[in-house]
């Protein structure tokens, strides 16, 4: 699993320590840096999370929360030329999606991150995600976020414009130490402009793309949590999900966010370093497991067996859809894992093997390529 430096410094701590004295008030005003903890949460790809806590000798009135969660973005906003617009943007997806309970309360914004709520959960686990209880419920989230007006560009700008910026990035990206230059060498032996012109003309032009929603485009094992509810007399837990991590939030073509996700049955993020990651091409969904999900998207009731037997038009195109949007995520986060390699080289940036994450997804993608015979 991804991680920052466990070790935090004093400054760190003092600016911490400022920004929670300044937008929490209440106790949090009164806590002294001494008494104020701060331990690092594992977990982020993109930005550094923080579990900040108040003492249990100060008293906290019923609104007040003990623990929050601290993020500060990654570096990945500041060197984008569109980092401005995606921080508005994410900012105001949040604060709605708060406003909302949709996702985790917000409780302050500032330039280098916010102070959000710390839910009682936990973080799905990879072989969770195929879990057919748990695959409905995903999907049924889905299409709720995919039904919200969010008051952001309704076009699907945000998948080819943030492909093509972190394109033009890595063709001029160079790394000094041998072993990155030799696998960037193999990335970019591929002329990656032009496959990012075929792929996006494959999608528009040479096949239908499909509606455009409000869509998540990282739902993955770490960004959906199991909020556990009551436990029944026979031991079951009753439970609930919850999406978080809503950086990535956009319009974008609906098959694009179900593809993405069935990308992520196939990643598990919670390998001990050095690897930190494995992704195997054979935890793919079958094609009864994502018309499982697709049916759940629909509204449709997964348990009658009967249903099986032939799907619709509408279900149809979707799986075909998804299947084809299933190249795009590969190739957008092969290019996300060289720009963050790029980015998070130090010692103080976040702990993932992005090098290796991106040969993995452009492996996959030339994978898909042929299983839909676009290449030999």
């Amino acid at each position: 699993m991804a991680s920052v430096c466990n070790e935090i410094s004093f400054d760190f701590k003092k600016k911490a320590h400022k920004w929670c004295k300044q937008y929490l008030g209440g106790s949090w005003k009164n806590v002294s840096l001494d008494d104020f903890s701060i331990q690092v949460l594992g977990g982020g790809l993109t930005n550094a999370l923080y579990i900040c806590r108040l003492p249990d000798n100060y008293p906290i009135r019923n609104t007040e929360k003990r623990r929050i969660v601290l993020r500060i973005y990654g570096p990945l906003y500041g060197e984008l030329a569109s980092s401005v617009g995606a921080l508005i943007s994410d900012s105001v997806v949040f604060a709605l999606l708060s406003e909302w309970n949709v996702g985790p309360k917000l409780f302050a914004i500032f330039p280098e991150g916010r102070l959000e709520e710390l839910l009682p959960a936990r973080n799905l686990t990879r072989m969770e995600l195929s879990y057919p209880e748990i695959s409905v419920k995903i999907a049924q989230k889905v299409a709720v976020y995919h039904r919200l007006e969010l008051p952001l560009s309704k076009g699907p700008d945000f998948v080819w414009e943030t492909i093509s910026g972190w394109c033009e990035d890595v063709v001029q990206t160079q790394f000094n130490e041998q072993d990155k230059a030799v696998k960037l060498a193999k990335l970019k032996s591929m002329d990656l402009k032009q496959e990012f012109q075929f792929l996006r003309n494959y999608l528009e032009t040479a096949t239908s793309p499909g509606p455009v929603t409000f869509c998540h485009n990282d739902l993955q094992q770490g960004n959906i949590l199991r909020v556990a509810k009551e436990v029944q007399e026979n031991n079951e837990e009753e439970f609930d999900l919850k999406l978080i991590d809503f950086e990535y939030s956009a319009y974008n073509y609906r098959a694009f966010d179900l593809a993405n996700h069935f990308c992520e049955w196939m990643i598990d993020y919670t390998i001990p370093p050095p690897q930190y990651f494995s992704l195997s091409l054979n935890n793919w969904p079958s094609k009864e497991q994502q018309l499982v999900f697709i049916r759940a998207y629909f509204g449709k009731d997964t348990q009658n067996n009967h249903a099986f037997a032939e799907s619709t038009i509408e279900e149809t195109e979707l799986l075909d859809q998804v299947n084809r949007f299933a190249l795009v995520s590969h190739f957008m986060w092969g290019l996300w894992g060289v720009v963050q390699e790029r980015l998070n080289s130090g010692s103080n940036g976040i702990q993932f093997n992005y090098l290796d994450y991106a040969m993995a997804r452009f492996e996959a993608y030339h994978h898909r390529k042929k299983e839909l015979g676009l290449i030999n």
